[in-house]
């Protein structure tokens, strides 16, 4: 994780969040923060755990629950 952004790295670790869900936000802030470098739309979040969706939001992520859709 050596090339991953700081703001990425500390918003994760302020966070009691598992171990994959951290992963999967980790990798999600950095790919949005490449793909807005880039000029390029935001990416969306998608998660059906509604405590990772609402940190995923805190740091900035557009969210999607696939549970909330039959």
């Amino acid at each position: 994780m050596a090339s991953e952004p700081p703001s990425t790295l500390a918003n994760t670790q302020r966070q009691k969040l598992r171990g994959c869900d951290a992963l999967h936000l980790a990798t999600a802030l950095a790919a949005n923060e490449a793909l807005l470098a880039g000029g390029l739309p935001p990416l969306i979040f998608v998660a059906a755990d509604n405590d990772l969706l609402i940190v995923a939001r805190a740091g900035g992520l557009a969210t999607e629950n696939p549970d909330l859709y039959p």
